[in-house]
């Protein structure tokens, strides 16, 4: 038998070994040394409550230092890893007074977010589906985040009068120019390719080879370092992969930015643009902040803001006194009650308060309260004091894995002393310090054309 066909067969062996789905929210399967946790929710699309991230936690506990390598994927592959925080059970905990165990939920959230960041073991989360809210803060801060072409990445807190929880204050405040601000506030999704390029994933596989990459993993034999996963993941990759869909003159509008007022002003503004594209970005983008809550983007904007200069333990920290305060307001009840009823809603509860954001007088008092302010429950999220495995950071740990960033090829071109004439010859320049991950190209094609001009003969970086 030849090696693929012996290859083929250990994988068709080894998706038969997979367990039958009962009705657990989370199914703990362990196999060649991977320990697989299996968001099994399909019917409430892997919403967030205690029945589905505690035993995550306590599996985590029992696999501490046992298992070679740890994957975080769903049962509905292809559509749902998770839809976020089930917000019908807690608005049902708020209508009876239950408001602590709805803060009981998070703070076992949270901590076990952060924990999952931090963990000494390679964590793989597949993202193979919509990864929404919450549903995507459970993965997006481990060492290993893979996006398919069936990833729909979002964080549409904006819609439902809250802001971006589960840490992802420190994602976006971190991603590339002011893209991360631009997700926060509109909430637009990402496709897999998009989230790669963002660096909110750290790899992009097809679907079709996770079951390839899930049979190679086994394969490893102990001890499984996190360059040892690296290079299974890269294996299975896309050698051709696409670059970033959205076009460098609308990348170049999302980096122009000052208050929300002034962003809606921008818009407004880029609507007369001669650019085509860019104009109808622009109604489209102020159409839609429009028909979102105006406290919400102030606090949005400057919310990401001030994590750009926290750790991961202190940004934890900073939610959990943020979304205290953002449930309990008219905001987040019309919000829900919007989504979860649809136009059946309407016209029975009151609309955002207040209603638009020309209606908001000073921003900077809105911060203030929200931002400044004490909240009635700390979190007291244990960084590195009293646990080995929870240490706190600045940066993600395994950023190595990921894509390089703007600033990563400024710095790489800035430090040439070669005086670079065109693209091309910056472009090899860059790829010669770099890893040869996959995609890496791509990413760097699009940040020279969006960011670089040939001045008097010289390729130079433009801010």
């Amino acid at each position: 038998m030849s090696t693929n066909a012996s290859d083929r067969l250990a994988m068709i062996n080894l998706q038969l070994q997979q367990p039958k789905f009962s009705e657990s929210a989370v199914i703990c399967y362990e196999h060649d040394g991977i320990g697989e946790l299996i968001l099994n929710c399909p019917s409430r699309l892997n919403t967030m409550r205690m029945d589905l991230i505690a035993p995550i936690r306590d599996q985590l506990t029992k696999w501490n230092g046992k298992m070679k390598v740890l994957v975080l994927k769903s049962s509905s592959a292809g559509k749902t890893f998770s839809a976020g925080v089930d917000l019908k059970h807690m608005m049902e905990n708020m209508s009876k007074g239950q408001h602590n165990d709805n803060l009981d939920f998070i703070t076992v959230g949270y901590t076990l977010f952060h924990r999952m960041a931090s963990l000494p073991r390679p964590l793989i989360a597949i993202f193979d589906g919509i990864a929404m809210g919450s549903g995507a803060g459970i993965g997006v801060h481990v060492s290993f985040r893979i996006a398919t072409e069936n990833t729909k990445f979002a964080m549409p807190e904006s819609k439902i009068g809250l802001a971006p929880d589960s840490g992802l204050g420190f994602t976006f405040s971190r991603l590339d120019g002011s893209l991360g601000i631009y997700l926060g506030l509109t909430g637009f999704p990402l496709k897999g390719t998009d989230a790669f390029h963002a660096g909110i994933a750290t790899h992009y596989v097809p679907s079709t080879r996770i079951a390839e990459l899930e049979h190679r993993l086994a394969s490893l034999p102990r001890p499984v370092t996190h360059d040892d996963v690296n290079d299974t993941i890269e294996n299975v990759s896309n050698d051709s992969i696409p670059p970033p869909s959205m076009p460098s003159e609308i990348r170049r509008a999302i980096d122009r930015y000052d208050s929300v007022r002034a962003i809606f002003t921008a818009l407004k503004e880029e609507q007369m643009s001669s650019s085509e594209p860019v104009k109808q970005w622009a109604q489209r983008t102020l159409a839609h902040l429009q028909t979102l809550c105006p406290t919400s983007l102030v606090v949005i904007l400057a919310h990401i803001r001030r994590c750009g200069s926290l750790t991961l333990g202190q940004c934890f920290d900073h939610d959990y006194s943020l979304v205290q305060k953002l449930i309990i307001r008219p905001d987040f009840y019309h919000g829900v009650h919007t989504i979860t009823r649809g136009s059946k809603a309407r016209g029975s509860v009151v609309g955002w308060q207040p209603a638009t954001i020309e209606e908001i007088e000073d921003e900077r008092a809105i911060v203030r309260g929200f931002l400044s302010t004490p909240s009635t429950r700390p979190l007291h999220l244990v960084c590195g004091i009293n646990t080995s495995d929870a240490p706190d950071f600045t940066e993600y740990p395994y950023r190595q894995y990921m894509l390089p960033s703007e600033h990563d090829i400024k710095d790489i071109l800035e430090a040439s002393t070669e005086r670079h004439t065109s693209r091309t010859s910056g472009l090899d320049f860059i790829l010669s310090h770099l890893n040869g991950k996959h995609g890496t190209r791509e990413k760097v094609l699009e940040v020279l054309d969006r960011k670089t001009k040939t001045i008097d003969r010289v390729l130079k970086w433009i801010d």
